[in-house]
C-alpha cells in the first residue's frame, strides 16, 4: 500500500503514514481526528474546503455537529501557533469552511536551506505553562530567518515571568542559527529618560561583547572592529553618542557628529546598520521594560517595524501591560497601530495554571520527591493565583521555614497541607521584605543604596553613597550574585576619570522598588546627593552624557541648583537629537524646581536660560504662534530686563520676533528686527549677525520688499555655514535657501529658483532634523504649485502631511494640507480640493499663526473661481485684504488683485471695468516690486481682456511683446506658451 507523501511547510512537516506532525526534529502531538483534518486541508493548499466536505471525509457515516471541525481547527492553530485574526496557515472563510494558506515546499530540501532546528530541544518543565508563548517566539525567529522582520511584544504584569521566558528562549536558540543578540533595558530611576537610552546600551554591549571575543582570540583592535566599522559607515550619529567606542583619534569627528544627531536621522541610520549586520548573522534586538521607555526609542521601534526591506531581524520587547495601558501612554498607541497593520504581534503572558505549577515543582524537586505534587500545586495556585514571582518566593519560604526538607535523598513536606497556616503575604512587597530581612546589615545597607542608583548600578556609585570601600562592596555584591539573591553581575564600567568598577543589576525591578522605599526620606536624600556628587566628579567634563541621571540624584538630594543645571543640559541634548517631547519634560521640571532656590540674580539667570531653551521644543510641538511660546517669550523678556546680558538679550529679542512674525504682526516684527541689527552693530560677532540678517530677511520678504529681503538673506547664508551653534528653531541655511528660491522666481529666474529649492532640500536631508523637513516640504510643494506641476505639488504635500502627523507639527501639517488641496484642484477635482484647502486654513488658524493666511485665503478664492463660486471667492479675498492691511502682509497684493480680476470676470453679468482696473493695478504693483512673474501674468490678463477690442488690441500686443521679450532666461514653460499663443492671437 502506497502511503501519502510527506508535506513540508516551514518550519513544519506532516508525516501522514505515521500520523505525526513535526516542527524540525520536535514532534507535536495531535488527536487523530485533528491530525486528519490538518492533512485534508494541507493536501489541498489554497482550496476552499467546506464544512460538509470535512464532515464527509473525516467522519463518514457518523453524525457530528458543525462545531466538531471548528474544535479541530482550533487545536491545529494552537499546535502551529497560528491566529484566526492574522492566519499564516489556516484561513477561515466565514460560514463556508477553511483554506490552507501555508507555503508548501516541494520537498525537504527547501526547508533545509535554513537551520532545520532554529531552537534546541528544551525540557518541558523549564517553560512550564509557557509552551504556547515560547512557540510563538520560535515562530517569530523562524520567520525572521527567512528575511521577514518580526516585532514581538511580550507583555504581562510584574512578576509574571517575562524575563524568564525571554532568557529560556534565547538560551534555546540553536548554534546553527549564527545569531547576534543586542540587549538594552529601559530604566525608571532616570526620570524622563535619555533619548534612545536602551538602544545605546544595546549597541554598547554588542561592541563590548565583540571586543571580548577579539581578546579571547588573541586579536587586538577597536571595540568590536566589524561592529565599529558598521557604525562608522552607516550610523555615525550613534557612534557619536558613544565616544568611548571611537577612541581618542576619532573624538573630534564624533563630537561634530553629535551636534547633528537627530530623531529622524538616528532611526534611519540604526535601521540601515541593523540591516547590514543582519546580512551575515541573524539579529535579535531585545529591549526590556518598554513601559519606562523614552519617546525616541518607541519612535525607533515603530520605524523599524514599518520598514519594508527584508531583514533577518527579530525585535523583541517586554513591558508591563498595566503600566502601558495608562491613559496617554505612547507605547499602547504604537503597539495598537502596528498590530492593525500586521507589523507586530503582542504575546500576553497570563497566570500559571495549577498543572503548570505542578510541572515546576516536579522539576525543582526532581532529585527524588515524596511531595504530593498536585495537591501542593493546587494549594500554591490558590494563594498565588499563578503569579510566577509569588510562586518562587513562597516555595523559597517553605524551604526556609523547614516545611519542605531534603531527608534521606528525598524531598518531603513535613506538615500536612491542611495544617499549614502559611499567612501568605498580602502582596509581593511583604515577601521581598522577608528576604531582605534575612540579609546581613551590611548587605542590606549596600542594596538600599544600590536601589537609589537604579536598576543597573556600579559598585563605585553605591560605595560613594554608603561611604564604604569599593572593593569590599564589590565582594559583597559578588557574593549576593553567586547566591542568586537580588542582584546579578552585569560586566564592568570605566568612568572618564579612569575609575574601573563592577556593574550589577537587580534581578527584578520590584526588588529595587521595595529596597528604595524602605529608606527613610532624610537618608534617601543623603544617598542621592552623595551618589550624584561622586558621579559628577567621575564624569568630569562629560557629565552631559548622564545629565538625566544626575538631575534625578540632585533633585532627590535637595541640591536644586545642580538639578536645574542638569535638567537644562539634558534638554539641550534632547533638542540636538530632535527629542522635543523629552526636552519639554526636562525643562518643565527645571522651571518647577526654581522656586526652591533662593531669589537671587543667579536664579533669574538660570530661569532665563531655561525659558530660552524652552522656545525650540515648544515651537516645534505647539506651533510658532502658540500661547505657550508667547508665555515663554514674555517671561524671558521680563527676566532679561534684570540681567543686562547682551548675548541673552539678543536671543530673547529673536524669540519675541518669532512670535510676532508667526502671528503676521509684521510692523512689530520689523521693529524687533531693527533692534537686533542694532545689537549686532554694538557686538558684531558672526553668530549674532547670522540671526539678525536672517530675521530681517524674512520680515522684508513677507512685507513685500523683495530686494531688501534678498540682500539680507544673502548676507545670512554664508554665516549659517560657518556657525552651526545657533538657537533658531529651524536651520538658517534651509530657511534662507527656501525664501531665496521664491525670490528668484519672483524676479524671473525659474531655473535658478528650482536649483535653490533643491539645495534647500539637500541641506534638510543632510541634517535630517524632522522640524526642518516639516518646514521645507510645504514650501517645496508651493513652488511646484506656482509652476503648475501638480503631481510634484501633491507628492511634496503628502510627504509633509505624513511627517507632521507622525512628529506632531500642527502648523506645517495645516500648510501641507492646503497645498495638497491646491494640487487636487489643479488636477480637475475642484470641489474635493476646495474642501481640503478649507480644512487646512481652519487648522492653520487654530495654531494661532496668521503669517501667510492672506495668501492662503487668496488661494482659496482662486479655488472658488475654479468651481464657479465667484461671490464666495470675492468674500475670501476681502478677508485676505483686511488681514493684510492689519498686519502689514502686503508682499503678494499683486497676486490677490489678479485673482480678484479673474473672479469679477467670472460673475454674471461680467464686471469688466472693475476687472480691468484690478489687472492694471496688479501690473503697476508687480513692476514696482520687480515681480516679473506677476508682471507677465498681469499683462496676459489685460491682453485677454483687450483681445476683442479694436482700440485696445494693439496696445495689448505691444505691452505683452515688451514683457515677453524681457524674459532672457525664460520663465515657466506653461506661462510662456500661453503668452506666445496670446501674442499670436493678437497679431
Amino acid at each position: 500500500m502506497q502511503h501519502p507523501p510527506e508535506i513540508y511547510f516551514f518550519p513544519f512537516h506532516l508525516d501522514p503514514a505515521n500520523e505525526q506532525l513535526w516542527r524540525g526534529a520536535q514532534p507535536i502531538s495531535l488527536r487523530p481526528k485533528t491530525f486528519a483534518v490538518l492533512c485534508h486541508l494541507a493536501q489541498r493548499p489554497g482550496q476552499l474546503v467546506s464544512h460538509e466536505e470535512l464532515l464527509n471525509s473525516i467522519w463518514p457515516n457518523t453524525y457530528v455537529s458543525h462545531a466538531v471541525p471548528t474544535v479541530c481547527v482550533r487545536e491545529i492553530r494552537q499546535a502551529l501557533g497560528d491566529e484566526a485574526r492574522a492566519p499564516q496557515y489556516i484561513q477561515t472563510v466565514a460560514r463556508r469552511g477553511y483554506r490552507f494558506i501555508g507555503k508548501i515546499q516541494e520537498n525537504s530540501q527547501e526547508v533545509d536551506t535554513l537551520p532545520s532546528q532554529p531552537m534546541t530541544a528544551l525540557p518541558t518543565a523549564s517553560i512550564s505553562g509557557r509552551e504556547a508563548e515560547l512557540q510563538q517566539l520560535q515562530q517569530g525567529l523562524a520567520a525572521a530567518l527567512q528575511g521577514k522582520r518580526q516585532v514581538l511584544f511580550l507583555t504581562g504584569e510584574p512578576g509574571i515571568g517575562k524575563t524568564s521566558l525571554v532568557e529560556t528562549f534565547l538560551a534555546a536558540v540553536s548554534p546553527e542559527v549564527c545569531c547576534t543578540i543586542m540587549r538594552g533595558q529601559c530604566l525608571e530611576s532616570y526620570g524622563v529618560g535619555e533619548a534612545y537610552h536602551p538602544v545605546l546600551e544595546a549597541v554598547g554591549r554588542l561592541c563590548r561583547d565583540a571586543q571580548r571575543e577579539l581578546g579571547q582570540s588573541g586579536q587586538s583592535g577597536r571595540p568590536g572592529q566589524s561592529v565599529f566599522d558598521c557604525l562608522a559607515q552607516y550610523a555615525p550619529t550613534w557612534l557619536a553618542q558613544l565616544p568611548w567606542l571611537a577612541g581618542v583619534a576619532h573624538q573630534s569627528d564624533t563630537h561634530s557628529l553629535s551636534l547633528d544627531s537627530t530623531r529622524e536621522r538616528m532611526p534611519r541610520e540604526m535601521a540601515e546598520a541593523i540591516e547590514v549586520l543582519a546580512r551575515t548573522r541573524m539579529l535579535i534586538l531585545l529591549l526590556e521594560d518598554l513601559h519606562w521607555s523614552d519617546y525616541s526609542t518607541l519612535d525607533l521601534i515603530s520605524y523599524l517595524a514599518q520598514r519594508r526591506e527584508p531583514a533577518r531581524l527579530l525585535l523583541l520587547g517586554t513591558y508591563r501591560s498595566g503600566d502601558a495601558a495608562q491613559e496617554g501612554h505612547p507605547l499602547a498607541t504604537i503597539s495598537h497601530t502596528l498590530q492593525l497593520h500586521g507589523q507586530c504581534k503582542e504575546i500576553p503572558l497570563g497566570l500559571l495554571s495549577s498543572e503548570a505549577i505542578a510541572t515546576y515543582l516536579s522539576t525543582r524537586f526532581e532529585a527524588g520527591t515524596h511531595l504530593p505534587l498536585q495537591e501542593l500545586a493546587d494549594f500554591l495556585h490558590k494563594r498565588t493565583e499563578g503569579n510566577p514571582l509569588f510562586l518562587v518566593n513562597i516555595v523559597d519560604d517553605f524551604i526556609a521555614r523547614g516545611w519542605i526538607q531534603h531527608e534521606d535523598s528525598h524531598w518531603v513536606l513535613s506538615p500536612k497541607l491542611e495544617d499549614i497556616e502559611l499567612g501568605v503575604p498580602e502582596n509581593l512587597r511583604q515577601m521581598i521584605e522577608q528576604r531582605i530581612d534575612r540579609l546581613s546589615d551590611e548587605e542590606r545597607q549596600f542594596l538600599e543604596a544600590a536601589g537609589v542608583v537604579g536598576l543597573d548600578f556600579t559598585a563605585a556609585a553605591v560605595a560613594a553613597g554608603v561611604e564604604k570601600d569599593v572593593i569590599a562592596l564589590e565582594e559583597a555584591c559578588a557574593g549576593l550574585a553567586r547566591r542568586g539573591q537580588f542582584v546579578c553581575q552585569n560586566g564592568k564600567s570605566e568612568w572618564p576619570d579612569h575609575t574601573i568598577t563592577a556593574r550589577y543589576a537587580f534581578s527584578h525591578a520590584l526588588y529595587r522598588q521595595v529596597l528604595y522605599e524602605r529608606i527613610t526620606p532624610s537618608r534617601r536624600a543623603l544617598l542621592h546627593l552623595r551618589i550624584g556628587k561622586r558621579q559628577e566628579y567621575g564624569y568630569g567634563s562629560q557629565t552631559s552624557t548622564i545629565a538625566p541621571e544626575l538631575a534625578v540624584h540632585f533633585e532627590q538630594g535637595r541640591d536644586y541648583r545642580r538639578a536645574v543645571y542638569y535638567l537644562r543640559q539634558a534638554a539641550e541634548n534632547a533638542n540636538r537629537r530632535g527629542g522635543y517631547r523629552e526636552a519639554l519634560i526636562h525643562l518643565t521640571k527645571g522651571i518647577q524646581l526654581l522656586p526652591s532656590l533662593p531669589d537671587t540674580q543667579e536664579r533669574n539667570e538660570q530661569e532665563l536660560s531655561l525659558q530660552i531653551t524652552l522656545s525650540l521644543p515648544l515651537t516645534a510641538t505647539k506651533g510658532e504662534a502658540a500661547p505657550e511660546v508667547e508665555r515663554a517669550s514674555s517671561r524671558a523678556w521680563d527676566l532679561c530686563q534684570k540681567s543686562g546680558s547682551t548675548f541673552q538679550l539678543f536671543h530673547v529679542l529673536a524669540g519675541r520676533w518669532s512670535v510676532h512674525f508667526a502671528r503676521g504682526e509684521l510692523q512689530i516684527a520689523h521693529e524687533l528686527a531693527e533692534e537686533l541689527m542694532q545689537v549686532v552693530h554694538k557686538d558684531p560677532t558672526n553668530s549674532l549677525a547670522l540671526s539678525a540678517y536672517y530675521v530681517s530677511g524674512l520680515t522684508f520678504y513677507w512685507m513685500g520688499d523683495f530686494s531688501a529681503a534678498s540682500t539680507a538673506l544673502e548676507h545670512a547664508l554664508p554665516l549659517s555655514d560657518q556657525h552651526q551653534q545657533h538657537r533658531l528653531a529651524l536651520d538658517p541655511t534651509v530657511v534662507c535657501l527656501t525664501h531665496l528660491a521664491y525670490i528668484d522666481w519672483i524676479f524671473g529666474y525659474p531655473d535658478k529658483s528650482v536649483q535653490r529649492m533643491q539645495a534647500a532640500l539637500n541641506r534638510a536631508n543632510e541634517l535630517s532634523l524632522p522640524y526642518n523637513h516639516a518646514f521645507i516640504l510645504p514650501y517645496a510643494a508651493g513652488l511646484y504649485q506656482i509652476r503648475r506641476e501638480w503631481s510634484a505639488t501633491q507628492q511634496f504635500a503628502e510627504q509633509a502631511i505624513e511627517l507632521c502627523r507622525r512628529e506632531g507639527f500642527p502648523q506645517y501639517l495645516a500648510m501641507a494640507t492646503i497645498q495638497r488641496g491646491v494640487a487636487i484642484v489643479g488636477q480637475g477635482q475642484g470641489e474635493a480640493g476646495l474642501v481640503e484647502i478649507q480644512k487646512g486654513i481652519e487648522a492653520y488658524r487654530a495654531t494661532g499663526a496668521e503669517l501667510g493666511r492672506p495668501f492662503y485665503l487668496a488661494v482659496l478664492a482662486g479655488a472658488y473661481g475654479e468651481v464657479g463660486r465667484a461671490e464666495e471667492g470675492l468674500a475670501s479675498l476681502a478677508e485676505a485684504d483686511t488681514l493684510a492691511n492689519q498686519g502689514g502682509q502686503r508682499g503678494f497684493r499683486a497676486g490677490q488683485l489678479l485673482i480678484r480680476g479673474s473672479l469679477l470676470l467670472g460673475q454674471v453679468p461680467h464686471r469688466q471695468r472693475e476687472a480691468e482696473e484690478c489687472f492694471r493695478q496688479a501690473l503697476d504693483l508687480s513692476r514696482h516690486q520687480s515681480m516679473k512673474c506677476l508682471e507677465l501674468q498681469a499683462a496676459m490678463s489685460l491682453g485677454r481682456l483687450w483681445q476683442t477690442s479694436r482700440k485696445k488690441k494693439k496696445a495689448a500686443q505691444q505691452l505683452l511683446s515688451k514683457i515677453y521679450a524681457s524674459y532672457t532666461e525664460g520663465f515657466d514653460v506653461a506661462d510662456l506658451q500661453e503668452a506666445k499663443a496670446l501674442l499670436d492671437a493678437l497679431a
